[in-house]
């Protein structure tokens, strides 16, 4: 089991799962390099459904222990975790509903959230504690996010949401987004999205904006539309100043 005294001796690795497809693993891996700043930090902690790799050593247990150990983990005001990846095969609603009723005010600081899921938020209680779920993540903390399921209405509540207002570095989102949300992931250095079709004065708008960032902002537009009209893409770039770069990856 994980404890505040393990990771101030900064293990290199503290691993706790379940083979059971209803419980989730738990996987802490402290850095192996001595951080300058205050704290203690977490390269990766990672929380999914099922074992990711083979030749590793699983502790069994229950959903509710690994619920006890993030509440462990984050009994400490000094720990800081760079990224915390989320990944459930089917729905994590109950696993949601159990963390919001013991984790209580404590805040998750965690600089990147990956979270993936097939399925969640099916009807609007799912829906609340999603958002719930989201809202635990310190906001001055958090400064990536990618996420990688398919939910409109969850997606444009969430934007509302201080946590991703407050995201200054990484905005990817995997899954289509209506073109009305493009403005919410401007303020964002490096933006990854998809869209159901990429029409010119979209492209000319996040140009626009990333031609204003600091070096090495980017912006991608991905759309799975057959039929684009390249004339006034292209058209696009034949307006831009001359010696302008356009800040694409």
């Amino acid at each position: 089991m994980c404890s505040t005294k393990m990771l101030q001796n900064r293990p290199r690795r503290c691993q706790i799962c379940s083979p059971h497809p209803s419980s989730l693993l738990l996987d802490l891996t402290p850095d192996d390099v001595e951080d300058p700043t205050p704290g203690i930090r977490i390269t990766h902690l990672l929380v999914m459904e099922k074992p990711s790799g083979r030749g590793l050593h699983w502790r069994n247990e229950s959903e509710q222990q690994t619920i006890e150990n993030l509440i462990l983990i984050f009994d400490n005001p000094n720990v800081i975790v760079r990224e915390m990846i989320f990944t459930v095969d089917g729905n994590p609603a109950k696993f949601f509903e159990n963390l919001l009723k013991r984790i209580g005010h404590r805040k998750l600081h965690v600089e990147k959230l990956f979270w993936s899921c097939v399925e969640l938020a099916i009807n609007p209680k799912q829906l609340e504690n999603c958002l719930k779920f989201f809202n635990l993540f310190d906001s001055t903390t958090l400064k990536k996010l990618e996420l990688n399921f398919s939910h409109k209405g969850l997606i444009a509540e969430l934007m509302k949401t201080t946590q991703f207002q407050g995201l200054e570095e990484e905005i990817f989102i995997r899954s289509e987004i209506e073109k009305e949300m493009l403005e919410n992931v401007f303020h964002s250095e490096k933006v990854k999205i998809q869209l159901e079709e990429v029409i010119a004065e979209d492209l000319k708008r996040a140009i626009e904006v990333f031609q204003t960032k600091k070096p090495g902002s980017y912006f991608k537009l991905s759309t799975t539309e057959i039929q684009v009209d390249l004339d006034k893409i292209l058209a696009i770039f034949e307006s831009m100043p001359d010696n302008s770069p356009v800040p694409t990856n």
